[in-house]
């Protein structure tokens, strides 16, 4: 039977300060903890780089363990305006204190938190030093009511696939925004069969409430999760409307370790921006309460770098509290403490490298894709609904409040996932066939580096009567089955034969081994194309295998046909050959061109499809960008122009070296070509011009 951790924090802090059973070390409470805790993240509402905070609203700071309720007082925990003490009221639950202004604060105004050494971890351990976070507020206060962004059930995320849970699953669910920790309790997050509430523990760290039941859960059993009205964000504003999902157990029980599936900075990697953040993506849920300042840290060579720690869906995410230096090697380390929700734990601690380059990141990021597209029919109604970005995004800005769903005026309900560089909407029921919806990201979502979205993008499509039930295929795989001398420093990608859920492919679901050692490498997916990147170079004349399980789904659900395995073998040698554009549609001078017609580049070779995005592969009508997607599939990369182009007129297009090919070498040179509009649309349907081997052909040979 598992512990009740409230209990357990409350009784431990209750003998600290009634008994005063101190060793004799300085004071320190006599157990095997001797770890000082830190301030492992800060929050104000809403929470926005420190800038337009709410002036309504509360401030809190969260620790990387629990803390002595009775040190955190508005003697260690306060706010200032210059050198102005602010009233506000202190409270601490879980390991989170808040700090609530009497009083509604002014707008456009630096306020400082302070948190002092006098707070202590329920051993007696100080703060190392004081810990001060400043923000400034907006114009107004907060009025928004909070939504749930996403669910995540035992393995799995989101919750549209919450059949055959482990039994000793935890649940979690993550907020729109940051929430009142004291709000969400055992009150007001319950999980139930039937009509019976089930106990558990309840946790809140940053955005995510888990609960954790007390005993195993039963077999093939259906389960209610429901969140109440009574949960309210750090403005104090309240839930509209309660919210529940359910889940079926299946009969066996998580013992499987959780993996990181992909970083960014990539290991390796070289010009990072210097006021960029840095993530690690997990092959699945993970324990809110264990990803920590003290589980995920940065260092740079034996000096530990300040940043906050959040967690959000799958995502650990490190903000320094200040920019890194520049041209300097950073170390980012996971240890092996994070546990998933089941309290299966890292295999070994995990740590990658990276090095900073001498500016900042000032671009903004763009949508380079959606699925549905613009103006799509006959979508399914069982189906979800992505956005591709340029970049990879912060994914606390990736939310309910900022990736949104209408009909009409009315909204969808949605669950918003975030991996990789792709956003999520999941909604909870089926859609209305014959409807037209549109979706919304707005310019709130912000990359690793804050910059904005540069405009809010906004797409329609009208679904069709039918749910996809079609299981997704490996359509084709780089390497190919039984290739040779595949070079040392190669990627390998499996394109599937639709779009897929990028949530469901990780370093558990495409894995790389040379015979039965596994290859660490980290995972990535962009639209129909998923791409395994070995942390290492592989081993030269040596044979590998790789394979693609039926945990793998598309975005209607539907887990893949059969599980995909093939083989390959290495030659002696790295590709260092830059890729090169082979031709282009239309050709460059080209005129009469229809005003309806996509623009494509084939490469040489195939090539790293989250190098190919709307910030790397543009078109131009003199100096004025046009809205486009960008897709990539086989070695053709295609940009779409959200609405048609303009009659008699001259296009640029250009491809920058950004574009990299799957052994990381970029475009030798940027390219770039022009063609002129004709004055009508190309409404001629396609015909099959030629096969191989001809209609009728004998003789063919077998292989």
């Amino acid at each position: 039977m598992r512990i009740h951790q409230a209990l357990f924090v409350l009784l431990i802090a209750a003998i600290i300060s009634l008994t005063g059973c101190m060793s004799g070390n300085g004071g320190q409470w006599s157990s095997t903890d001797n770890t000082a805790p830190t301030v492992s993240s800060t929050m104000t509402a809403p929470a926005d780089d420190g800038s337009g905070a709410a002036t309504n609203g509360a401030i809190t700071a969260t620790f990387s363990e629990g803390m002595s309720p009775f040190t955190i007082t508005d003697q260690t925990f306060f706010l200032k305006q210059g050198i102005v003490d602010i009233p506000c009221t202190v409270t601490y639950t879980g390991t989170s204190a808040t700090l609530r202004p009497v009083a509604v604060l002014a707008a456009n105004t630096i306020y400082t938190a302070t948190i002092t050494t006098g707070v202590k971890d329920l051993a007696g351990y100080q703060l190392a030093a004081d810990h001060s976070f400043s923000f400034t507020t907006g114009t107004m206060g907060d009025s928004i009511p909070p939504t749930m962004s996403s669910t995540i059930t035992a393995l799995y995320a989101p919750s549209d696939f919450g059949a055959g849970v482990a039994l000793n699953g935890s649940i979690t669910a993550s907020f729109s925004e940051a929430m009142d920790p004291a709000s969400i309790n055992d009150s007001t997050f319950l999980l139930k069969k039937g009509t019976t509430v089930i106990g558990c523990d309840v946790t809140y760290v940053g955005t995510v409430a888990t609960l954790n039941p007390s005993d195993n859960l039963e077999a093939n059993t259906t389960y209610t999760v429901a969140i109440t009205t009574g949960a309210k964000d750090l403005a104090g504003n309240y839930f509209t409307t309660g919210q529940s999902w359910s889940f079926t157990t299946g009969t066996s029980e998580d013992n499987t370790v959780p993996t990181v599936s992909s970083t960014f900075p990539a290991t390796g990697a070289v010009g990072s921006a210097v006021n960029g953040n840095i993530t690690a993506t997990f092959s699945e849920g993970i324990s809110p309460g264990t990803v920590t300042s003290n589980s995920f840290t940065l260092m740079q060579g034996t000096t530990l770098i300040p940043c906050d720690v959040t967690y959000v869906g799958t995502i650990a995410t490190l903000n320094p509290t200040s920019n890194l230096a520049a041209n300097t090697l950073y170390t980012a380390l996971l240890k092996k403490a994070v546990t998933d929700l089941a309290g299966n734990a890292l295999v070994l601690d995990s740590t990658w490298s990276f090095t900073t380059g001498a500016a900042l990141d000032t671009t903004a990021p763009v949508v380079s894709s959606t699925i549905p597209a613009s103006a799509a029919t006959g979508v399914a109604v069982n189906s979800n609904i992505t956005g591709t970005f340029s970049e990879a995004m912060a994914p606390a800005t990736v939310t309910t409040a900022t990736f949104t769903l209408r009909q009409g005026g009315a909204p969808v309900t949605c669950e918003v996932t975030y991996v990789g560089m792709i956003g999520t909407l999941h909604p909870t029921d089926n859609l209305k066939a014959g409807t037209v919806y549109s979706a919304e990201i707005s310019t709130t979502a912000k990359d690793l580096a804050g910059n904005a979205l540069a405009v809010k993008k906004t797409w329609s499509f009208t679904t069709g009567t039918t749910a996809d039930a079609t299981a997704p295929l490996a359509s084709s795989t780089v390497p190919a089955n039984a290739a040779t001398g595949v070079a040392i420093n190669a990627n390998i990608s499996v394109t599937f034969s639709e779009a897929m859920n990028p949530a469901t492919i990780t370093s558990v679901s495409f894995t790389l081994k040379q015979g039965a050692t596994a290859i660490e490498s980290s995972v990535a997916t962009v639209g129909s194309i998923a791409t395994l990147n070995p942390i290492n170079d592989l081993a030269a004349s040596t044979q590998y295998t790789a394979t693609i399980t039926t945990a793998v789904r598309d975005l209607a659900g539907n887990a893949l046909a059969v599980a995909k395995t093939w083989s390959f073998t290495t030659g002696a040698a790295s590709d260092t050959t830059a890729p090169a554009v082979s031709s282009t549609l239309p050709a460059s001078a080209a005129t009469a061109v229809a005003v309806n017609a996509n623009v494509t580049a084939t490469f040489s070779e195939a090539m790293d499809p989250s190098t190919i995005t709307a910030a790397i592969f543009t078109l131009l009508q003199g100096t004025v960008a046009v809205l486009c997607d960008a897709t990539y599939v086989g070695t053709i990369a295609t940009l779409n122009p959200v609405a048609d182009l303009t009659a008699g007129t001259i296009y640029t297009a250009t491809i920058t070296t950004g574009a990299k090919d799957l052994a990381g070498n970029a475009l030798a040179v940027a390219k770039t070509w022009s063609f002129t509009t004709g004055a009508t649309s190309d409404t001629t349907a396609p015909t099959v011009s030629s096969t191989h081997p001809a209609s009728a052909a004998t003789a063919v040979s077998v292989n």
